[in-house]
């Protein structure tokens, strides 16, 4: 009786810490499921910025169904001088016709954002999805140029648009990259995160063994 009573008391333990890594891991699934976010501190190719890293990072976050917001921070602690003047994005699923709106520091942007799938150059042989252009124009001191301590946002529409389709690696396993110009000695160099955004929810579910990836194309 004490050994059946044992093994209920065990089975019974087993379902409740169970039960409860479920619900924490669909809770911070939940909780950080709207929002991705990278800290690019890693160089891919090219010459080491100044400054301390993580030099730029970029957050996605759902803002509504087909709806995302991307914000893309040159941050503070990146050496004076230097300018971001492109970042890449991976989605999966794919999404092709994509429209920009509540767009913050446009005069930052320069161009219409590339998307094509595998498409968008991204140095040392990765092919991204999709390219945010930014100013390189020195014109007026370079007022335009996407500087340290500065940033740019926009909402992006889409069928199907949501931050987790960002939650993607590019052909050589990258998730996202950026192009730094104004390195001290007239340099540049492209920067990612390595190895994954920093998101709970991509914590939880790698956890769950459900992170999505994308195979080598």
């Amino acid at each position: 009786m004490v050994a059946a009573g044992l093994g209920k008391e065990k089975n019974l333990n087993s379902r409740t810490i169970v039960s409860a890594l479920a619900v924490v891991a669909s809770s911070l699934v939940a909780t950080s499921a709207n929002a991705l976010v990278f800290n690019l501190d890693t160089i891919y190719t090219g010459s080491t910025p100044g400054g301390t890293a993580p030099w730029v990072t970029v957050t996605i976050s759902d803002v509504a169904a087909n709806k995302v917001n991307i914000r893309v921070d040159h941050n503070a602690s990146s050496a004076a001088g230097q300018f971001v003047s492109n970042v890449y994005l991976n989605m999966d699923p794919f999404v092709a016709s994509l429209t920009i709106s509540n767009e913050m520091n446009s005069n930052k942007r320069d161009g219409a954002l590339s998307v094509s799938l595998n498409g968008v150059n991204g140095a040392a042989g990765n092919q991204f999805d999709l390219g945010i252009p930014f100013e390189t124009s020195n014109s007026g001191g370079g007022v335009n140029r996407l500087k340290p301590g500065e940033f740019w946002s926009a909402d992006i529409t889409g069928t199907g648009l949501a931050a987790s389709n960002f939650n993607a690696v590019s052909n050589r396993g990258l998730y996202v990259g950026a192009h730094m110009q104004g390195i001290a000695g007239g340099l540049s160099g492209h920067i990612t995160t390595v190895p994954e955004p920093a998101s709970l929810g991509v914590l939880a579910l790698g956890a769950l063994g459900l992170i999505r990836r994308r195979r080598n194309r």
